[in-house]
Protein backbone atom coordinates (compact mmCIF):
# COMPACT_ATOMS: atom_id res chain seq x y z
CA UNK A 1 0.00 0.00 0.00
CA UNK A 2 1.19 3.50 -0.84
CA UNK A 3 -0.48 6.80 0.01
CA UNK A 4 0.41 10.33 1.00
CA UNK A 5 -1.29 12.66 3.48
CA UNK A 6 -1.25 16.39 2.83
CA UNK A 7 -2.73 18.83 5.34
CA UNK A 8 -2.68 22.57 5.87
CA UNK A 9 -0.08 23.19 8.59
CA UNK A 10 -2.60 24.96 10.85
CA UNK A 11 -6.38 24.57 11.10
CA UNK A 12 -8.08 26.66 13.79
CA UNK A 13 -11.72 25.93 14.62
CA UNK A 14 -12.99 28.74 16.83
CA UNK A 15 -16.32 30.47 17.33
CA UNK A 16 -15.96 34.21 16.66
CA UNK A 17 -12.34 33.63 15.71
CA UNK A 18 -12.83 36.24 12.97
CA UNK A 19 -12.42 38.95 15.62
CA UNK A 20 -8.74 37.93 15.85
CA UNK A 21 -8.00 37.45 12.17
CA UNK A 22 -5.39 40.22 12.09
CA UNK A 23 -3.37 38.68 14.89
CA UNK A 24 -3.60 35.24 13.31
CA UNK A 25 -2.25 36.25 9.91
CA UNK A 26 0.32 38.95 10.62
CA UNK A 27 3.80 37.74 9.81
CA UNK A 28 2.88 35.86 6.62
CA UNK A 29 3.89 38.80 4.40
CA UNK A 30 4.17 42.54 3.96
CA UNK A 31 1.32 43.41 1.58
CA UNK A 32 -1.99 41.57 1.84
CA UNK A 33 -4.74 40.96 -0.69
CA UNK A 34 -8.07 40.62 1.13
CA UNK A 35 -10.34 38.83 -1.34
CA UNK A 36 -14.01 38.10 -0.79
CA UNK A 37 -17.25 37.49 -2.62
CA UNK A 38 -20.38 39.38 -3.50
CA UNK A 39 -22.01 41.98 -1.32
CA UNK A 40 -23.25 39.69 1.48
CA UNK A 41 -20.01 39.96 3.47
CA UNK A 42 -19.71 43.71 2.98
CA UNK A 43 -23.31 44.26 4.03
CA UNK A 44 -22.82 42.26 7.23
CA UNK A 45 -21.25 43.40 10.47
CA UNK A 46 -18.51 40.80 9.90
CA UNK A 47 -16.89 42.96 7.21
CA UNK A 48 -16.13 45.81 9.58
CA UNK A 49 -14.92 43.37 12.23
CA UNK A 50 -12.39 42.01 9.73
CA UNK A 51 -11.27 45.45 8.59
CA UNK A 52 -10.87 46.65 12.17
CA UNK A 53 -8.83 43.57 13.07
CA UNK A 54 -6.50 44.01 10.06
CA UNK A 55 -5.95 47.67 10.89
CA UNK A 56 -5.41 46.94 14.58
CA UNK A 57 -2.65 44.52 13.62
CA UNK A 58 -1.08 47.14 11.32
CA UNK A 59 -1.48 45.00 8.21
CA UNK A 60 -1.05 46.82 4.89
CA UNK A 61 -3.82 45.52 2.64
CA UNK A 62 -5.92 46.09 -0.46
CA UNK A 63 -9.31 44.55 -1.27
CA UNK A 64 -10.64 42.60 -4.25
CA UNK A 65 -14.35 41.79 -4.05
CA UNK A 66 -17.40 40.81 -6.03
CA UNK A 67 -16.59 37.16 -6.82
CA UNK A 68 -19.96 35.48 -7.23
CA UNK A 69 -19.44 32.57 -9.62
CA UNK A 70 -17.02 29.70 -9.95
CA UNK A 71 -13.67 31.13 -11.09
CA UNK A 72 -12.91 31.18 -14.80
CA UNK A 73 -9.52 31.84 -16.43
CA UNK A 74 -10.30 35.53 -17.04
CA UNK A 75 -11.13 36.10 -13.36
CA UNK A 76 -7.97 34.39 -12.15
CA UNK A 77 -5.82 36.31 -14.61
CA UNK A 78 -7.40 39.61 -13.53
CA UNK A 79 -6.77 38.86 -9.85
CA UNK A 80 -3.15 37.93 -10.61
CA UNK A 81 -2.67 41.19 -12.54
CA UNK A 82 -4.18 43.11 -9.61
CA UNK A 83 -1.78 41.37 -7.22
CA UNK A 84 1.24 42.17 -9.38
CA UNK A 85 0.20 45.82 -9.64
CA UNK A 86 -0.12 46.06 -5.85
CA UNK A 87 3.00 44.03 -4.95
CA UNK A 88 0.96 41.42 -3.06
CA UNK A 89 2.95 38.78 -1.20
CA UNK A 90 0.18 37.05 0.80
CA UNK A 91 -3.56 36.55 0.48
CA UNK A 92 -6.54 36.34 2.84
CA UNK A 93 -9.58 34.65 1.27
CA UNK A 94 -12.89 34.90 3.12
CA UNK A 95 -15.82 33.25 1.37
CA UNK A 96 -17.13 30.10 -0.23
CA UNK A 97 -15.42 27.70 -2.59
CA UNK A 98 -15.35 30.16 -5.51
CA UNK A 99 -13.51 32.82 -3.51
CA UNK A 100 -11.13 30.29 -2.01
CA UNK A 101 -10.35 28.59 -5.33
CA UNK A 102 -9.70 32.01 -6.90
CA UNK A 103 -7.28 32.93 -4.11
CA UNK A 104 -5.59 29.54 -4.28
CA UNK A 105 -5.04 29.82 -8.03
CA UNK A 106 -3.80 33.41 -7.73
CA UNK A 107 -1.32 32.43 -5.01
CA UNK A 108 0.35 30.08 -7.48
CA UNK A 109 0.14 32.26 -10.58
CA UNK A 110 1.73 35.28 -8.87
CA UNK A 111 4.99 33.33 -8.81
CA UNK A 112 4.37 31.08 -11.85
CA UNK A 113 3.51 33.42 -14.70
CA UNK A 114 2.42 31.17 -17.55
CA UNK A 115 -1.38 31.62 -17.63
CA UNK A 116 -3.88 29.59 -15.64
CA UNK A 117 -5.11 27.41 -18.52
CA UNK A 118 -1.66 25.94 -19.06
CA UNK A 119 -1.80 24.34 -15.60
CA UNK A 120 -5.24 22.71 -15.95
CA UNK A 121 -5.68 18.98 -16.56
CA UNK A 122 -6.22 18.17 -20.26
CA UNK A 123 -6.66 21.83 -21.20
CA UNK A 124 -3.38 23.65 -21.76
CA UNK A 125 0.26 22.59 -21.83
CA UNK A 126 0.15 20.57 -18.60
CA UNK A 127 2.60 22.85 -16.82
CA UNK A 128 3.50 22.09 -13.22
CA UNK A 129 3.98 24.56 -10.40
CA UNK A 130 7.70 25.35 -10.19
CA UNK A 131 8.03 28.38 -7.91
CA UNK A 132 6.56 28.32 -4.40
CA UNK A 133 3.14 30.06 -4.30
CA UNK A 134 2.73 33.07 -2.05
CA UNK A 135 1.17 32.23 1.35
CA UNK A 136 -2.60 32.33 1.50
CA UNK A 137 -5.01 32.03 4.42
CA UNK A 138 -8.51 30.58 4.10
CA UNK A 139 -11.58 31.56 6.11
CA UNK A 140 -14.60 29.58 4.82
CA UNK A 141 -18.06 31.09 5.06
CA UNK A 142 -19.82 28.01 3.70
CA UNK A 143 -19.92 24.33 4.62
CA UNK A 144 -19.50 22.43 1.40
CA UNK A 145 -16.61 22.20 -1.00
CA UNK A 146 -13.88 21.89 1.63
CA UNK A 147 -11.70 23.95 -0.73
CA UNK A 148 -10.02 25.59 2.26
CA UNK A 149 -8.12 22.36 2.98
CA UNK A 150 -7.55 20.96 -0.53
CA UNK A 151 -4.46 21.13 -2.72
CA UNK A 152 -6.34 21.74 -5.96
CA UNK A 153 -8.04 24.75 -7.50
CA UNK A 154 -11.11 24.20 -9.72
CA UNK A 155 -11.49 26.47 -12.76
CA UNK A 156 -14.59 26.58 -14.98
CA UNK A 157 -14.97 27.88 -18.54
CA UNK A 158 -18.48 27.91 -19.98
CA UNK A 159 -17.06 29.26 -23.24
CA UNK A 160 -14.87 26.19 -23.68
CA UNK A 161 -17.18 23.84 -21.74
CA UNK A 162 -14.79 22.57 -19.12
CA UNK A 163 -14.41 22.35 -15.36
CA UNK A 164 -10.85 21.35 -14.55
CA UNK A 165 -8.33 21.43 -11.72
CA UNK A 166 -4.68 21.93 -11.16
CA UNK A 167 -3.09 20.59 -8.02
CA UNK A 168 0.09 20.76 -6.00
CA UNK A 169 0.70 20.17 -2.30
CA UNK A 170 2.13 23.71 -2.10
CA UNK A 171 -1.35 25.05 -2.92
CA UNK A 172 -2.53 24.13 0.57
CA UNK A 173 -3.51 27.12 2.71
CA UNK A 174 -0.84 28.10 5.22
CA UNK A 175 -3.62 28.55 7.76
CA UNK A 176 -7.36 27.85 7.90
CA UNK A 177 -9.58 29.71 10.32
CA UNK A 178 -12.93 27.95 10.62
CA UNK A 179 -15.45 30.15 12.41
CA UNK A 180 -18.89 28.49 12.36
CA UNK A 181 -20.56 31.81 13.18
CA UNK A 182 -19.76 32.95 9.63
CA UNK A 183 -22.03 30.23 8.24
CA UNK A 184 -25.13 31.31 10.17
CA UNK A 185 -26.19 33.74 7.46
CA UNK A 186 -26.12 31.13 4.68
CA UNK A 187 -29.53 30.90 2.94
CA UNK A 188 -31.38 27.62 2.49
CA UNK A 189 -30.19 26.76 -1.02
CA UNK A 190 -26.51 27.38 -0.34
CA UNK A 191 -26.79 25.43 2.92
CA UNK A 192 -28.40 22.48 1.15
CA UNK A 193 -26.19 22.43 -1.94
CA UNK A 194 -22.95 22.90 0.00
CA UNK A 195 -23.90 20.37 2.64
CA UNK A 196 -24.74 17.72 0.07
CA UNK A 197 -21.45 18.37 -1.68
CA UNK A 198 -19.63 17.73 1.59
CA UNK A 199 -21.66 14.57 2.25
CA UNK A 200 -20.91 13.35 -1.24
CA UNK A 201 -17.19 13.96 -0.74
CA UNK A 202 -17.22 12.02 2.50
CA UNK A 203 -18.97 9.04 0.89
CA UNK A 204 -16.91 9.04 -2.30
CA UNK A 205 -13.56 9.42 -0.54
CA UNK A 206 -14.47 6.37 1.57
CA UNK A 207 -15.24 4.20 -1.47
CA UNK A 208 -12.70 5.46 -4.03
CA UNK A 209 -10.04 3.16 -5.42
CA UNK A 210 -7.45 5.51 -3.92
CA UNK A 211 -8.78 5.43 -0.37
CA UNK A 212 -6.63 4.99 2.72
CA UNK A 213 -7.43 4.04 6.31
CA UNK A 214 -6.73 7.48 7.77
CA UNK A 215 -9.20 9.26 5.52
CA UNK A 216 -11.72 6.43 5.73
CA UNK A 217 -11.88 6.87 9.50
CA UNK A 218 -12.66 10.59 9.11
CA UNK A 219 -15.30 9.91 6.48
CA UNK A 220 -17.02 7.17 8.43
CA UNK A 221 -17.24 9.34 11.54
CA UNK A 222 -18.60 12.43 9.80
CA UNK A 223 -21.10 10.90 7.33
CA UNK A 224 -23.84 10.44 10.00
CA UNK A 225 -23.02 13.86 11.45
CA UNK A 226 -23.44 15.52 8.05
CA UNK A 227 -26.77 13.79 7.40
CA UNK A 228 -28.12 14.68 10.83
CA UNK A 229 -26.95 18.29 10.53
CA UNK A 230 -28.55 18.72 7.12
CA UNK A 231 -31.87 17.38 8.40
CA UNK A 232 -31.74 19.86 11.29
CA UNK A 233 -30.79 22.82 9.08
CA UNK A 234 -33.60 22.01 6.67
CA UNK A 235 -36.03 23.28 9.30
CA UNK A 236 -33.81 25.61 11.35
CA UNK A 237 -31.01 27.50 9.59
CA UNK A 238 -29.96 29.17 12.86
CA UNK A 239 -29.23 25.97 14.77
CA UNK A 240 -25.67 26.72 15.91
CA UNK A 241 -24.95 23.11 16.88
CA UNK A 242 -25.80 21.90 13.39
CA UNK A 243 -23.77 24.74 11.85
CA UNK A 244 -20.72 23.79 13.92
CA UNK A 245 -21.06 20.12 13.04
CA UNK A 246 -21.63 20.82 9.36
CA UNK A 247 -18.52 23.00 9.13
CA UNK A 248 -16.44 20.29 10.80
CA UNK A 249 -17.86 17.70 8.39
CA UNK A 250 -17.10 19.98 5.46
CA UNK A 251 -13.47 20.41 6.52
CA UNK A 252 -13.18 16.65 7.00
CA UNK A 253 -14.58 16.10 3.50
CA UNK A 254 -11.95 18.44 2.06
CA UNK A 255 -9.16 16.61 3.84
CA UNK A 256 -10.40 13.21 2.68
CA UNK A 257 -10.94 14.21 -0.94
CA UNK A 258 -7.51 15.86 -1.06
CA UNK A 259 -5.85 12.67 0.14
CA UNK A 260 -8.06 9.92 -1.30
CA UNK A 261 -9.78 11.35 -4.34
CA UNK A 262 -13.42 11.01 -5.34
CA UNK A 263 -15.67 9.01 -7.67
CA UNK A 264 -18.26 9.08 -10.42
CA UNK A 265 -20.48 11.74 -8.81
CA UNK A 266 -17.69 14.29 -9.05
CA UNK A 267 -16.62 12.86 -12.40
CA UNK A 268 -20.05 13.61 -13.87
CA UNK A 269 -20.24 16.89 -11.94
CA UNK A 270 -17.11 18.03 -13.74
CA UNK A 271 -18.64 17.33 -17.16
CA UNK A 272 -22.11 18.69 -16.41
CA UNK A 273 -20.78 21.66 -14.44
CA UNK A 274 -18.53 22.73 -17.29
CA UNK A 275 -21.37 22.63 -19.82
CA UNK A 276 -24.28 24.06 -17.83
CA UNK A 277 -24.64 26.81 -15.25
CA UNK A 278 -25.98 24.56 -12.49
CA UNK A 279 -24.55 24.88 -8.95
CA UNK A 280 -21.92 22.22 -8.29
CA UNK A 281 -23.45 21.10 -4.99
CA UNK A 282 -26.86 20.69 -6.63
CA UNK A 283 -25.37 18.51 -9.37
CA UNK A 284 -23.65 16.34 -6.76
CA UNK A 285 -26.81 16.08 -4.66
CA UNK A 286 -28.89 14.88 -7.61
CA UNK A 287 -26.28 12.37 -8.70
CA UNK A 288 -25.34 10.94 -5.29
CA UNK A 289 -28.17 8.44 -4.61
CA UNK A 290 -28.25 7.36 -8.27
CA UNK A 291 -24.49 6.68 -8.30
CA UNK A 292 -24.71 4.77 -4.99
CA UNK A 293 -27.37 2.56 -6.59
CA UNK A 294 -25.36 2.34 -9.82
CA UNK A 295 -22.27 1.11 -7.94
CA UNK A 296 -24.04 -1.11 -5.41
CA UNK A 297 -25.99 -2.92 -8.13
CA UNK A 298 -22.59 -4.24 -9.25
CA UNK A 299 -21.17 -4.81 -5.76
CA UNK A 300 -23.46 -4.43 -2.75
CA UNK A 301 -20.50 -4.49 -0.37
CA UNK A 302 -18.99 -1.19 -1.55
CA UNK A 303 -21.02 0.79 0.98
CA UNK A 304 -21.39 -1.93 3.63
CA UNK A 305 -19.19 -0.23 6.25
CA UNK A 306 -20.95 3.11 5.78
CA UNK A 307 -24.42 1.57 5.94
CA UNK A 308 -23.67 -0.64 8.95
CA UNK A 309 -22.03 2.21 10.87
CA UNK A 310 -24.91 4.54 10.04
CA UNK A 311 -27.62 2.12 11.18
CA UNK A 312 -25.54 0.64 14.02
CA UNK A 313 -26.10 -2.92 12.84
CA UNK A 314 -24.68 -5.41 10.32
CA UNK A 315 -27.63 -5.61 7.95
CA UNK A 316 -25.89 -3.94 4.97
CA UNK A 317 -29.30 -2.52 4.03
CA UNK A 318 -28.07 -0.49 1.07
CA UNK A 319 -31.60 -0.05 -0.30
CA UNK A 320 -32.68 1.64 2.94
CA UNK A 321 -29.63 3.92 2.81
CA UNK A 322 -30.27 4.91 -0.81
CA UNK A 323 -33.89 5.72 0.07
CA UNK A 324 -32.62 7.82 2.98
CA UNK A 325 -30.43 9.92 0.66
CA UNK A 326 -33.34 10.38 -1.75
CA UNK A 327 -35.52 11.46 1.18
CA UNK A 328 -32.81 13.86 2.40
CA UNK A 329 -32.75 15.46 -1.05
CA UNK A 330 -36.51 15.74 -0.94
CA UNK A 331 -36.60 17.63 2.36
CA UNK A 332 -33.83 19.90 1.02
CA UNK A 333 -35.97 20.64 -2.08
CA UNK A 334 -33.44 19.03 -4.42
CA UNK A 335 -34.97 17.47 -7.57
CA UNK A 336 -34.84 13.76 -8.34
CA UNK A 337 -33.08 14.24 -11.69
CA UNK A 338 -32.02 16.89 -14.22
CA UNK A 339 -35.22 16.99 -16.26
CA UNK A 340 -36.22 20.48 -15.09
CA UNK A 341 -33.02 21.85 -16.62
CA UNK A 342 -34.13 20.64 -20.07
CA UNK A 343 -30.75 19.23 -21.09
CA UNK A 344 -30.84 17.59 -24.53
CA UNK A 345 -30.38 13.81 -24.23
CA UNK A 346 -28.26 13.98 -27.38
CA UNK A 347 -25.58 15.65 -25.25
CA UNK A 348 -25.11 12.50 -23.15
CA UNK A 349 -22.02 11.39 -25.06
CA UNK A 350 -20.43 14.84 -24.77
CA UNK A 351 -21.15 14.89 -21.03
CA UNK A 352 -19.42 11.51 -20.66
CA UNK A 353 -16.45 12.66 -22.74
CA UNK A 354 -16.07 15.78 -20.57
CA UNK A 355 -16.46 13.76 -17.37
CA UNK A 356 -13.24 11.81 -17.73
CA UNK A 357 -10.48 12.57 -15.23
CA UNK A 358 -9.14 11.67 -11.83
CA UNK A 359 -12.54 11.54 -10.10
CA UNK A 360 -14.15 9.20 -12.63
CA UNK A 361 -11.08 6.97 -12.62
CA UNK A 362 -11.33 6.71 -8.83
CA UNK A 363 -14.85 5.29 -8.86
CA UNK A 364 -14.89 1.84 -7.21
CA UNK A 365 -16.59 0.32 -10.25
CA UNK A 366 -15.45 0.81 -13.85
CA UNK A 367 -18.22 1.21 -16.40
CA UNK A 368 -18.07 1.06 -20.17
CA UNK A 369 -19.26 4.03 -22.28
CA UNK A 370 -22.61 2.43 -23.08
CA UNK A 371 -23.42 1.91 -19.40
CA UNK A 372 -22.46 5.50 -18.65
CA UNK A 373 -24.56 6.78 -21.55
CA UNK A 374 -27.63 4.87 -20.43
CA UNK A 375 -27.13 6.06 -16.86
CA UNK A 376 -26.90 9.75 -17.73
CA UNK A 377 -29.66 9.64 -20.34
CA UNK A 378 -32.07 8.33 -17.68
CA UNK A 379 -31.41 11.43 -15.58
CA UNK A 380 -31.73 14.01 -18.39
Amino acid sequence: MHFELNFSPLIIFKENGIFEIGEYIKGYGKKLLFIYGKNSLKKSNKYQIIIDSLKKSNIDFVEYSGIKNEPDPDLVDSVVAFCEKNNIDFILAIGGGSVIDTAKAASALITNKKGIENYLENVGLNYKIENTPVPWIAVPTTSGSGAEVTKNSVITSYKKKYKKSFRDSRLLARMVLADPMLTLSLPQKETAFGGMDALCQLIESYTTKKRNNYCMSLSLYFIPIAIKSLKTLASNLLDTGARKNMLQASIASGITLANSGLGAVHGFASGIGGMFDIPHGLICAILLPHIIKFNSDRDKNIYADIVNYYYKDSSNNIVKFIDEIFELNKILNIPYDFKEFKIDKNLAEEIIERSTGSSMSGNPISFNPEELKKFIENLL
